[in-house]
C-alpha cells in the first residue's frame, strides 16, 4: 500500500475530553475494580440502616428484620453491574475542568495538526511540533461512534475524532487500519482489502 492520508484536526477541548474518558475506561481498575468496592460498601449501608433507624431495639427477628434486608441487597446486587455501566457512561465534569485548564494553557494543545497516515506510521505535525508513530507500536486499533484509537500502550492512544471527518476519510482510515494491524483492529465497520 503506497499511499498517504492527509487531515487537518482541529482538536476541542470535548473532543479530549471524550478521549481521555475511553483511554481511563479501557483499564482494568475503571472496567472491574469499581464493582468489587461498591458491594463492600453497599452490604454495609444495607446492614447499617435498620440499626441506625433503631429497627433492632427489640430484638432481631430474621423474617422481619433480615431477610427484607437480604432481598434488597439481592435486588440492588443484580442491578449494580447494569448501574455501574451507566455511571461509567456518564460525562465526568473534573475531568473535562481539568481538562479545559490544560488547553488554555497550552499552545500546542490548541494548534490544528495535520495527521498523515502513510506506509511508516502515523505522522502528527503541527506548528510547534512533529512525530512519526511506527505501525510497530500501535499495540491495537479501536473504532468508536466518534473516535479512532492508535494505542501506543495500555493507557495511552492516538486519537482522531471523526467529526471533522467526511465518511470517505472514515473508511481511508479503515483500510490502513486494517492493512496494517489486519484482524486484530477493532473497527465498526467492515472493511476489506
Amino acid at each position: 500500500m503506497n499511499e498517504k492520508l492527509e487531515i487537518e484536526i482541529q482538536y476541542t477541548v470535548e473532543d479530549y475530553t471524550r478521549a481521555n474518558e475511553f483511554i481511563l475506561n479501557q483499564t482494568f481498575f475503571f472496567k472491574y475494580v469499581h464493582y468489587f468496592v461498591g458491594i463492600p460498601v453497599l452490604l454495609i449501608v444495607l446492614v447499617l440502616i435498620p440499626y441506625l433507624g433503631g429497627k433492632f431495639s427489640d430484638g432481631i427477628s430474621f423474617g422481619r428484620d433480615i431477610l427484607p434486608i437480604l432481598i434488597a441487597g439481592g435486588i440492588v446486587l443484580a442491578l449494580l453491574p447494569f448501574i455501574m455501566r451507566l455511571v461509567s457512561r456518564l460525562p465526568n465534569p473534573g475531568m473535562k475542568l481539568i481538562i479545559s485548564s490544560q488547553y488554555k494553557s497550552s499552545p500546542l494543545l490548541q494548534e490544528k495538526q495535520f495527521v498523515t497516515f502513510e506506509d511508516e506510521g502515523i505522522r502528527a505535525k503541527t506548528s510547534l511540533s512533529e512525530g512519526l508513530t511506527k505501525w510497530e507500536a500501535i499495540l491495537k486499533i479501536i473504532e468508536t461512534e466518534k473516535d479512532f484509537f492508535f494505542f501506543i500502550s495500555n493507557r495511552s492512544a492516538l486519537f482522531i475524532p471523526k467529526n471533522e471527518l467526511v465518511p470517505q476519510v472514515h473508511d481511508q482510515i479503515r483500510l490502513f487500519s486494517r492493512v496494517k494491524h489486519g484482524d486484530k483492529a477493532s473497527l465498526l465497520h467492515n472493511t476489506h482489502i
